[in-house]
């Protein structure tokens, strides 16, 4: 989920008004650094998705929480 652009601009008008730096604003807002540039260059959020759709192998992935399954249960008969 991503923050609401009315978030974005008080957050920046905090940074500004108080004379913060980046990484002080990142540690009050606890947002990272990489977010609070991202902000700054540009400040509209994205409304599309910039990567292609993936599709899951759900035999695959079957597998792999059956997999899961028998290694979570051994831990518990062996602890």
């Amino acid at each position: 989920m991503g923050y609401s652009l009315d978030f974005r601009q008080r957050v920046l008008a905090y940074k500004e008004i108080n004379e913060f730096t980046f990484e002080k604003t990142s540690e009050h807002f606890n947002a990272s650094l990489r977010t609070l540039f991202l902000w700054a260059n540009n400040i509209t959020p994205c409304i599309n998705r910039q990567k292609a759709t993936t599709k899951v192998d759900m035999q695959a992935l079957e597998k792999d929480v059956q997999s899961l399954e028998m290694i979570i249960n051994g831990r518990e008969l062996n602890a």
